[in-house]
């Protein structure tokens, strides 16, 4: 992960403490001062909710979790889209951080410095995001897994970025050798991509092993099925990746690209030795999901001392009422600050202190503290 200068100190747990967006979907302009615990946003569908949630996740990550498009999530008409938000440290520390969003061009800055790299600013603040699109991360293709696993390591292992930018890097020289017929070459890309593939399967194999025993007390709290998680590398595990690519050039060569190795690895959850994707319901998928993000949440604070920010856009679809109860106060029970999307206000959810808005034509009201 890149060294982040302008920071004195390693950043500590903390929370919103405001937030502004300009410009994003039909939010023209809006100010809110979340909680640091439960914050419930209620209103009709399209009347504004996933914007707000989608505000403060480009906020963190300067992308959309709902389209690669800028120009969808830039209000129509409108020239750039801004967030920008003040962050309250455990310590009393007060940071403003903000991101500029045009067509064309990305200004991020963080304490009145400017961050030029995007990895930085997610560094700063993490967010975990349970979403309608998050089932893939189960029942969808690989890739799904494959990005969210890499999202997690970059925050929770240091180096672990440049390994992925090395192996990448190597398989792209591979790929361009095979594809050129010059085999004579591919021995010191395929080393590399060996060095890399097996440091980083190393350090996905501890975190997905933390990660299965904080999934498995997620379970119990939520009070689901216990899954397993389990990890495969991408190519015959008996083997070095750097023997297995020199066994392979041959059919590679023919396909004119790399068909295994670290790219093709996956992490699936399993219940008794099968894929739950391929037999849970929709909502039992969901359930699996949040387990998941409340175990992430659970490794990452443990390994790196900082609190995610936690989205929840339409919680309470597909869950009942017990079961999204036992949700909601997992959710706050981790003591993240956690923002919840929902029609319509969540039965039972008084038990929880928390600040409710309501979101009516991209306006949001005055708050409500507690119901």
């Amino acid at each position: 992960m890149p060294s982040v200068a302008f920071l004195e100190t390693p950043p500590q747990p903390m929370h919103i403490e405001w937030l502004h967006v300009r410009n994003v979907r039909n939010l023209s302009e809006l100010r809110i001062e979340p909680a640091p615990g439960l914050n419930l946003v209620c209103g009709p569908n399209g009347s504004g909710k996933t914007a707000l949630l989608e505000a403060i996740y480009f906020l963190g990550r300067c992308r959309s979790f709902r389209t690669a498009a800028i120009q969808r999530v830039i209000r129509n008409q409108q020239r750039e889209l801004q967030v920008s938000a003040g962050l309250l440290f455990t310590d009393q520390r007060r940071i403003v951080t903000g991101v500029e969003r045009s067509r064309t061009a990305l200004n991020i800055r963080y304490n009145n410095t400017t961050v030029h790299k995007v990895s930085e600013q997610a560094a700063q603040l993490p967010i975990i995001t349970i979403i309608p699109e998050s089932h893939r991360l189960v029942s969808g293709s690989p890739i799904y897994r494959r990005r969210w696993l890499d999202w997690a390591m970059f925050h929770v292992e240091p180096h672990y970025i440049n390994l992925w930018r090395d192996y990448y890097k190597a398989l792209k020289h591979r790929n361009s050798l095979l594809r050129s017929n010059r085999i004579e070459q591919l021995g010191v890309w395929e080393q590399a991509m060996a060095r890399a593939a097996e440091a980083m399967t190393a350090q996905r194999t501890a975190f997905i092993n933390e990660l299965a025993t904080a999934m498995s007390a997620a379970a119990r709290r939520l009070q689901i099925t216990q899954t397993t998680l389990e990890y495969e590398c991408g190519w015959q595990a008996d083997m070095e990746l750097a023997s297995f690519l020199a066994k392979q050039r041959k059919g590679d060569q023919e396909r004119g690209t790399t068909r295994q190795g670290l790219h093709r690895s996956d992490m699936t959850i399993r219940h008794e030795g099968r894929e739950v994707g391929h037999f849970y319901s929709r909502g039992q998928i969901k359930l699996c999901i949040i387990a998941l993000s409340l175990a992430l949440d659970s490794v990452f604070r443990k390994r790196t001392g900082r609190i995610p920010v936690i989205l929840a856009d339409d919680l309470p679809a597909e869950l009942d009422g017990e079961g999204l109860l036992r949700v909601v106060g997992g959710l706050v029970g981790q003591g993240s600050q956690v923002f919840i999307t929902s029609t319509d206000l969540i039965p039972g959810v008084s038990q929880q202190p928390l600040k409710l808005f309501h979101v009516e034509q991209g306006r949001i009201t005055d708050p409500v503290t507690g119901i």
